[in-house]
């Protein structure tokens, strides 16, 4: 019996060491990269994010780029592909949205640095409910 309190003790310990692990974020990012880009150039950022809980993507910063903005484009009743500064993006409750080329994306404006693919660098999102939240972006062709 001297014996099992020790080793209850150690499953005690990484069940609860699990446990801290396991995320309680009820928000998602996956598969962000970036076009490649040239100094004093553009560049855009995609992604996927998912949330539990309804939220709204406020705005998006990053070293790499004088500005960065959140934008959706668009055709319009010409036929031409136009990008529209997006204020916000909203995230449904247990839904997904899709940052994809010609569709949303966040905007690279005036590069500090070549983006070739690669490369990689931080982009930060600030949420309406989850603060903000610091991702590696990697570059690479579309």
């Amino acid at each position: 019996m001297k014996r099992l309190a020790p080793l209850a003790l150690c499953v005690v310990a990484i069940v609860l060491s699990l446990s801290a692990c396991a995320s309680n974020q009820p928000l998602a990012i996956k598969d962000v990269w970036a076009r490649p880009g040239i100094a004093g150039g553009n560049s855009a950022v995609y992604m996927t994010i998912t949330s539990d809980q309804a939220d709204k993507v406020l705005s998006a910063k990053s070293g790499v780029a004088a500005q960065a903005e959140l934008h959706m484009t668009k055709m319009d009743q010409s036929g031409t592909m136009v990008m529209h500064h997006q204020d916000s993006i909203a995230i449904p409750a247990g839904g997904k949205v899709e940052f994809k080329p010609g569709g949303l994306h966040v905007m690279l404006t005036n590069l500090g640095r070549d983006l070739k693919a690669g490369d990689a660098f931080s982009l930060t999102l600030r949420f309406q409910n989850a603060g903000e939240m610091a991702l590696q972006v990697k570059v690479q062709e579309p």
